[in-house]
């Protein structure tokens, strides 16, 4: 009897507005965002948010896991060129705030967070999301982990996620994956392992979280090896098939371009 009543007011309960399960909250918003918007957010997920705002845009997506999300949503519709009327005043200062929440986070925090994810995958708990997470995560650290430490980078693995790949000259393939926003971190990513300290604050701040960065102040160009060069040629060539590098002075560079 006491195993009913108890049964019955746990079913009461649930049905209790205070006990009601939150709601996901939004990925994209027509009005200006709220701390609270973008608090304790995955970096897959702010990278959706910022993404989504150039979705409705049109904009067609290179990066493989971006390009499926959008493409199962009934509204994208992608375009050769992005509408950018449909891109509001609150749009891009929104963009603004995510890519800030998305490069202001520590090495440590980022570092913990992925020890994180390889503790649930390593207990069979993980999920297509923190498959994802876990990749963005590997390239805000600047170094390749697996949940098992014997697995391999796979061939096309981005040298963004495992810059020891830039060791060698690098496949093209290896950048079919890859953003103007990823290839010109990526070029300047030759430079950095060599501590090239930059004058863009944007580069100074991405590669400031990177575990192999050691920043010195006689760099100079003449430290990057034959495999630096061709490699430095092989991006630069891929980002001027696309319209060319980005840089600190475009509108949507670095941290308010898509993907």
């Amino acid at each position: 009897m006491v195993r009913r009543i108890l049964l019955l007011v746990a079913t009461l309960l649930s049905f209790a507005p205070g006990a009601a399960v939150a709601e996901p909250r939004p990925l994209y918003y027509d009005r200006a965002l709220k701390p609270e918007d973008l608090a304790n957010r995955t970096l897959r997920e702010l990278t959706l948010m910022r993404n989504t705002v150039y979705a409705r845009a049109g904009h067609p997506f290179r990066k493989k896991w971006l390009h499926d999300y959008f493409a199962a949503q009934p509204w994208y519709k992608p375009l050769a060129k992005d509408d950018d009327k449909k891109i509001t005043a609150t749009d891009r200062a929104n963009v603004k705030l995510i890519a800030q929440a998305e490069e202001g986070q520590s090495q440590a925090d980022l570092g913990k967070r992925r020890d994180e994810i390889l503790a649930r995958q390593r207990a069979g708990k993980g999920t297509a999301e923190d498959d994802i997470e876990l990749s963005i995560l590997n390239t805000r650290l600047g170094t390749y982990k697996t949940a098992d430490a014997k697995d391999k980078p796979p061939s096309d693995v981005s040298p963004l996620e495992d810059p020891s790949q830039l060791d060698h000259v690098i496949d093209v393939k290896q950048l079919s994956n890859l953003s103007r926003r990823d290839l010109r971190i990526l070029r300047n990513t030759i430079y950095a392992r060599h501590g090239r300290r930059f004058k863009s604050p944007l580069l100074q701040s991405y590669f400031d979280t990177m575990e192999w960065y050691k920043p010195i102040d006689d760099f100079k160009d003449s430290m990057l090896s034959k495999i630096d060069t061709t490699n430095v040629k092989l991006v630069r060539s891929v980002e001027d098939s696309l319209g060319g590098p980005l840089s600190d002075g475009d509108e949507r560079s670095d941290l308010m371009v898509a993907s």
